[in-house]
């Protein structure tokens, strides 16, 4: 997951996003995703997996407005 999340954001998203949301997927990423499926294959990530991450890490961290800019990323 970290070595497309990389490629993905260099080279998919730099030059249709503002510096500001860049640099809040950089920061969203490795607050919270890295450590969790930072070294798994992005294929042996399912949707349950990303839901409770969400809801066990990156839920209680946010208030409303960061969570609607959040959900907008992805």
């Amino acid at each position: 997951m970290d070595t497309w999340f990389h490629t993905w954001l260099k080279e998919y998203k730099k030059n249709t996003i503002k510096y500001v949301t860049y640099k809040l997927c950089q920061d969203e990423y490795e607050s919270y995703i890295k450590a969790v499926f930072g070294k798994r294959k992005l294929k042996d990530i399912r949707g349950e997996h990303v839901q409770k991450l969400f809801y066990s890490h990156v839920l209680p961290d946010k208030k409303a407005e960061e969570m609607d800019k959040l959900a907008a990323l992805f």
